[in-house]
């Protein structure tokens, strides 16, 4: 996976009747788990700047949550999501 600071593009997907938009550098939320793992900073100013998508949706994480993350204090990473 590569890391970028441009903002990527955005492609409008239907799917289940509903229509939103898709970014084809989405991640799984596994993805997104090692990613914060590896870099919580970094991955955290992505979230902020609505760069990080996952389920075809910009990711929303607060900031302590992303710290209890990145220490492990919270075993389970889909509930971070809100779509367990």
């Amino acid at each position: 996976m590569v890391l970028t600071d441009q903002r990527p593009l955005l492609i409008w997907k239907k799917e289940n009747n509903l229509l939103y938009q898709y970014n084809p550098k989405s991640y799984s939320v596994s993805q997104v788990s090692k990613l914060i793992r590896r870099s919580p900073s970094v991955v955290y100013r992505m979230i902020k700047s609505g760069d990080l998508y996952s389920h075809g949706r910009p990711v929303r994480v607060s900031h302590q949550a992303l710290q209890d993350w990145a220490l492990k204090r919270l075993p389970a990473i889909p509930r971070l999501f809100g779509r367990g």
